[in-house]
């Protein structure tokens, strides 16, 4: 499929001919055609400069690599080669900059370091630190993964003090909400976390992100962009955002869809200082990658998202398509090691009927990414594997073929057909132990549906990655259970197959 002989939409259309010098937001669902937009209007914006003698300066970024390799590959093949349009993700481009602006002295001194977790041993420190003269619920161990996301949450907000962060906007920060009196403590968790990192001459991503918001003022113009247009930007922090706007001339181009939001990185547009009311604001309802039977089942979890649904100014209901398409199918596999060689079986079947079709075999981390390639090494059914690697030449995404990649590393990508596997108990959601379902507080309650939100999520974006087939495999034995999200699906949607 040729992105750039697609006939667009008159919605679409109004979004890529949107003025150029100004802002614009484009919210849509999954299938809608956002990445679609944001590269004709980059292409728009490329020709009409050069067309006018001028060559202006673009840059698209993304949060991950897959989605780079793939905007690079058809920015590469589609595009005229003299247009100046940079693809990279926000974190590559802002180290970048830093290193631009670090003085000599300092060279050697800071350690740039892409720390997107948290540094588990310093914080556990300094909770237990703490933790001698409170007994604060966020202190706890089983907690330590919520604090770690809230600290870096903070950081990204830019919070310097104790009043900002008991009076900010928790816009995408789930359920869970820490009172007066546990904030009090967070804080002073937070505080104590960063001049820890200090003291060891580390600084974190988000901390380097703050500085270079502070010294955005001495920002190299050879840093900087005309135009800087930017997919998937539910996903990126507030910080990020803040930064893509001051390495911005003349205009900023949004595009996001809320129901696809895997990481709490929430913000709102009045905090980034963006006026993206009334007519810069844009909704694409519709979707044209996926069948009306896969979007039907994709919706049973976001009808289920209770953060989601508490969103409305943010969430686009879709218009399901029109276009037919087979039921999406679910096998239970009697094991783990059943399940990975029905994942074989399916790839042989799907090589075999669909040879011109691209068929992406979609899994929950690495290590079932690892299992799984090697078996398909080994019998010798030929894939590719997209790794976070901005070399676009080891893989295709475009091209026909087998696929593997994580759900996370799926976002923004699309294939003719979908095999979804490994959706067990523990990984959607992920969790080391079952949930108590007579869960003792509101807090418990509220953290659990945090988890389930975010594994819904993820499941949505899975799902309506697939253009015409969707197939789902799960285990059900003594040691693994199918996902809970499972039961959430309209059994009259999908078929279940032997």
């Amino acid at each position: 499929m040729d992105i750039m002989k697609i006939k667009c939409t008159p919605k679409q259309e109004e979004c890529i001919k949107y003025p150029k010098n100004r802002n614009l937001l484009i919210r849509g669902i999954a299938g809608s055609g956002k990445s679609l937009v944001i590269l004709r209007r980059a292409y728009d914006i490329a020709s009409e400069g050069f067309e006018k003698g001028e060559k202006r300066s673009i840059a698209i970024f993304t949060y991950a690599n897959s989605l780079v390799s793939y905007t690079k590959e058809i920015v590469d093949k589609k595009f005229e080669q003299n247009y100046n349009i940079v693809v990279s993700t926000m974190d590559k481009h802002l180290k970048d900059v830093y290193n631009a602006m670090v003085d000599a002295t300092q060279k050697g001194k800071r350690v740039y370091k892409l720390q997107f977790q948290p540094n588990k041993k310093i914080l556990d420190n300094i909770c237990d630190e703490v933790g001698k003269k409170s007994k604060n619920r966020f202190l706890k161990p089983e907690m330590r993964s919520f604090l770690g996301d809230e600290l870096a949450w903070m950081k990204q907000h830019l919070l310097r003090t104790e009043d900002q962060y008991l009076h900010v906007n928790r816009i995408g920060r789930g359920k869970t909400r820490p009172s007066e009196k546990d904030r009090s403590i967070i804080f002073k968790v937070y505080t104590k976390y960063y001049e820890a990192l200090a003291q060891k001459n580390i600084n974190d991503v988000d901390a380097i992100y703050l500085e270079l918001f502070d010294r955005r003022d001495e920002i190299p113009d050879e840093c900087k962009f005309d135009y800087v247009l930017i997919d998937e930007s539910q996903d990126l922090p507030l910080n990020k955002l803040l930064l893509a706007a001051a390495i911005t001339n003349k205009a900023l181009t949004f595009a996001g869809d809320y129901a696809q939001k895997i990481y709490r990185t929430g913000f709102s547009w009045k905090e980034l200082g963006i006026d993206m009311r009334g007519n810069s604001s844009k909704k694409l309802t519709g979707t044209f990658r996926n069948t009306r039977q896969i979007m039907e089942l994709a919706e049973c979890l976001t009808k289920h998202n209770t953060e989601l649904m508490g969103m409305q100014d943010e969430y686009v209901a879709p218009e399901l398509p029109t276009k037919p398409g087979p039921l999406p199918l679910l096998h239970y596999a009697i094991s783990l090691t059943d399940e990975k060689d029905y994942i074989l079986h399916l790839a042989r079947q799907y090589r075999t009927k669909f040879p011109k079709d691209t068929i992406g075999i979609i899994l929950p981390n690495n290590k079932k990414i690892n299992w799984v390639a090697e078996s398909l090494k080994t019998a010798r059914i030929k894939f590719q594997l997209i790794q976070s690697s901005q070399d676009a030449e080891k893989f295709s995404i475009i091209d026909p073929g087998i696929k593997v990649v994580t759900f996370h590393s799926s976002k923004g990508l699309e294939f003719d057909h979908v095999i979804l596997a490994f959706l067990e108990d523990g990984i959607f959601p992920y969790r080391t132990n079952k949930y108590n379902t007579n869960a003792n507080s509101t807090f418990e309650a509220d953290s659990e549906e945090d988890e389930m939100n975010k594994a819904r999520n993820l499941l949505y974006v899975g799902m309506t990655r697939a253009r015409y087939s969707l197939y789902m495999i799960a285990c059900d034995s003594n040691s693994s259970q199918p996902s809970p999200l499972i039961e959430e699906l309209d059994s009259k949607l999908y078929q279940i197959e032997d």
